[in-house]
């Protein structure tokens, strides 16, 4: 691209307006950040890299219409700039149109197939099984590549186990961390990725003392989110029950979702997500994770898989559990995934029924108090924040007390990085292990 002359002083200014909009993005000022790149484009309109960080900004801003326009101005004026046609697969997809974004993120790799986050961006848009799997193992090739220079950094690491983890290759994951725990970014970031990995293999007991390291390395993270955004939920709730009710499926707001909007009359504010069921019709389980991939506003987990009886999503920024239940017998079974002594769930057999919840109407199981008694004991009329039914439930079936502890140890940690030391020490007392930290055999927390 050729460059076009500019006097001495125009150039000045535009540095100085770059330098000080690149200031004010990374003391959290968007707003002024923005303003100084849009003087910079004044002064010098054909600079492209100028047009995408202007474009970045407006993205992580939440203007994703006018942050697509400019984008596609950097890439109209540098076509080849692989990063441009990244961000306005982003913006894109940001405002609604997948199947331009999924373009745009084809063109980025296209142009360098190095930049592994288009990979796993493609996978998460794409309708097609095959290209998801193909794009993720791109992302995991590119970034081997990168974590095994000596100049890498932690982040690095973490990001290539996590395409590992993608993959489901979970024992190279384990592998990979045993190896080069210290170079991960700390302790905790190691262990709990470390623990992971161990779960997904089966390995419950070496993934609660991985687990139970990363509790211990753990401090409070002042970044970590508010309680959930009850009003923004319900309508995610409203959403996506529809949603899978048109497509045939049976779906029910399900465990705590159910739980507040019965005993409470709303969703409960201390929770982390919306807990939705699916009871299964047939012997085979629903492709729901292709059914979920083809909606446009729903985004699935990356390491979900066709076939599966859970899956995480979000639906416009909100997190959503969906659970299949599947009947055997005189019972209803839901759970994580097939792993014997995985967490999973045993209730009496159940149909459904419609109910409404002020303006929400949704089905829900026909007899809703003995389902919430059969999830929390006789107890579920009261509030308990600090109860978990993956660890305490009475409902668990066939559940091994290692997979229990582990989600003690993982979600006190959880508790501790937002700073609810209350809640870390419930949940590390429900653990049917005792959790050593600090070299102290107690289920309380030391401080």
């Amino acid at each position: 691209m050729a460059s076009k002359p500019v006097d001495d002083q125009a150039g000045r200014g535009w540095k100085a307006l770059v330098v000080s909009g690149t200031g004010l993005f990374r003391s959290g000022d968007l707003t002024g950040a923005a303003r100084m790149f849009r003087r910079a484009i004044r002064l010098r309109p054909y600079e492209p890299r100028t047009h995408y960080q202007l474009a970045s900004i407006l993205l992580r801003d939440g203007k994703a219409h006018e942050a697509s326009r400019i984008f596609r101005e950097a890439t109209r004026l540098a076509p080849r700039m692989a990063e441009s046609w990244h961000g306005l697969g982003l913006a894109l997809h940001a405002s609604g149109d997948g199947r331009a974004a999924l373009s745009a993120f084809r063109t980025c790799v296209r142009i360098d197939a190095g930049i592994w986050r288009a990979w796993q961006s493609i996978a998460d848009i794409t309708p097609s099984e095959h290209e998801r799997i193909s794009a993720l193992k791109m992302a995991r090739q590119h970034l081997g590549k990168l974590a095994s220079q000596p100049t890498a950094g932690p982040a690095k690491l973490v990001y290539y186990a996590d395409a590992l983890a993608d993959m489901l290759d979970f024992e190279e994951v384990a592998r990979l961390i045993a190896a080069r725990a210290e170079a991960f970014p700390d302790r905790a970031t190691a262990s709990e990725r470390h623990a992971r990995a161990l779960y997904n293999t089966g390995n419950y007991q070496g993934a609660f003392r991985q687990m139970t390291s990363a509790l211990a390395a753990t401090r409070p993270c002042p970044a970590s989110g508010p309680d959930l955004d009850t009003p923004a939920a319900l309508d995610v709730l409203d959403e996506v029950c529809t949603v899978l009710s048109r497509a045939g499926l049976a779906a029910f707001p399900a465990s705590g979702t159910l739980l507040g909007l019965v005993r409470d009359g709303h969703l409960l504010a201390h929770d982390r997500d919306v807990d939705i069921g699916i009871l299964q019709a047939g012997a085979q389980r629903p492709d729901l994770a292709r059914f979920i991939r083809r909606h446009p506003g729903l985004m699935l987990e990356r390491r979900a898989r066709p076939g599966d009886r859970y899956f995480a999503l979000t639906c416009r920024g909100i997190a959503v559990d969906l659970f299949v239940y599947t009947r055997r017998g005189d019972h209803t079974l839901c759970g994580f995934s097939d792993l014997p002594g995985d967490i999973q769930w045993r209730f009496a057999k159940f149909s459904l029924r419609e109910a409404c919840f002020g303006q929400l109407t949704c089905t829900i199981p026909a007899d809703p108090r003995r389902y919430l008694a059969e999830s929390y004991g006789p107890g579920w009329t009261r509030q308990d924040t600090g109860f978990a039914s993956a660890i305490s439930s009475p409902a668990l079936f066939e559940t091994d007390p290692f997979a229990r502890a582990f989600y003690s140890a993982g979600r006190a940690r959880a508790a501790i990085r937002a700073g609810d030391t209350a809640k870390a020490r419930a949940l590390i007392h429900q653990s049917p292990i005792p959790i050593i930290l600090q070299g102290e055999r107690t289920h309380e927390m030391n401080t």
